[in-house]
């Protein structure tokens, strides 16, 4: 038996889905534990372990921290887990007291999600799982997490190519689409507006490009952009279909100075280089051979420079997808290693 805690909830965001995915179909006995709003509204999550032996419980969130933490330390007692999986918010405070309480009694699992920031939480796990090598180099230099503590598991993004493509908000004939995504304060945050300005960029570079932007947040500077360039800027929600988005888009343009980590998994398996304007080195190892494929750019000059090549080069775009769509975990190889780092 397994638990898995939950403690964002979503359906189709983060990793939950691959990781819930792999422990049912990797022949283990789960306990899910997640907050009460969830209830009813993760239905591909649920689709996704059919059939399996899925235990769903809710904790009681809307009653406060303690019962909370009650109820998390109840479905602990309940299952009697072999392993267990810490998956939540940088600061959640009941849950890192209840993984931390049964320390001794069950393996315990951290899922590094959030490894370029703070969490707390160090207490409450026996290994912490790295996404990438930048990750667990902050766990083991920083945080002060003794390296054999440390296991690496990069994730793959949770991508459903049967969804049918549901089409631009605009007439595509004839323009070249440059899709970029994730919540808009990624965006945000740098005094230069550099994103921003790279957009820009390429809208006057390019005069047969569409700017397609997919996310929620403050749009106020996405907002000026659209009025610069009329009917050429388009600002939508989250796609169901993103796949076919990105299939049909002709650039991804990353976010900036927040890098978008899941988005590029998404670019790169549909085939598109997740140009990414580097930060540091924040967005360092998130795809295999990273370095290598030419997807991080020291200056906006040099990412631009690439854009035009992709832009205005078909057959120089196509001979990049094959070695993008292998720069990711594949879905059978995520499950094989989860079960492996659950059995020894």
């Amino acid at each position: 038996t397994v638990l898995f805690y939950d403690g964002f909830g979503f359906d189709d965001r983060g990793l939950v889905l691959i990781y819930l995915k792999a422990l049912a179909e990797a022949g283990f006995q789960v306990t899910y534990v997640t907050v009460r709003h969830a209830r009813g509204h993760q239905p591909r999550l649920e689709k996704a372990v059919e059939g399996y032996p899925v235990h769903w419980v809710y904790l009681p969130t809307a009653q406060g921290r303690l019962a909370s933490l009650k109820g998390l330390h109840q479905a602990f007692a309940d299952c009697c887990p072999q392993a267990a999986f810490f998956y939540t918010l940088p600061y959640d405070l009941p849950g890192t007291m209840a993984f931390d309480r049964w320390k001794g009694f069950t393996v315990r699992y951290q899922v590094d999600l959030t490894d370029h920031a703070f969490w707390m939480g160090k207490y409450a796990f026996d290994y912490c799982l790295s996404l990438r090598k930048l990750g667990a180099s902050i766990a083991v230099h920083h945080r002060e997490i003794p390296q054999e503590q440390i296991r690496m598991l990069p994730y793959y993004a949770p991508i459903d190519k049967e969804i049918p493509f549901e089409g631009f908000p605009f007439p595509a004939e004839g323009k070249k689409v440059i899709f970029s995504g994730g919540d808009l304060y990624k965006t945000l945050g740098d005094p230069e507006l550099t994103y921003y300005k790279m957009v820009r960029s390429l809208l006057d570079r390019h005069p047969d490009t569409v700017f397609l932007y997919a996310g929620r947040g403050d749009d106020s500077q996405l907002n000026l952009v659209e009025k610069e360039y009329p009917d050429r800027v388009f600002h939508i929600s989250e796609r169901k279909d993103l796949y076919q988005v990105l299939r049909h888009a002709d650039l991804y343009l990353n976010t900036y100075p927040m890098f978008g980590g899941m988005m590029m998994n998404y670019a790169a398996l549909a085939g598109r280089p997740p140009l990414t304007l580097k930060h540091d080195h924040d967005a360092d190892g998130l795809l295999f051979n990273q370095e290598n494929l030419r997807v991080e750019f020291d200056t906006p000059d040099q990412l631009l420079e690439e854009a035009d090549r992709l832009l205005s080069d078909s057959a120089y775009r196509d001979s990049r997808e094959e070695e993008l769509v292998e720069s990711v975990i594949t879905k059978e190889r995520f499950t094989a290693q989860l079960k492996q780092l659950v059995e020894t």
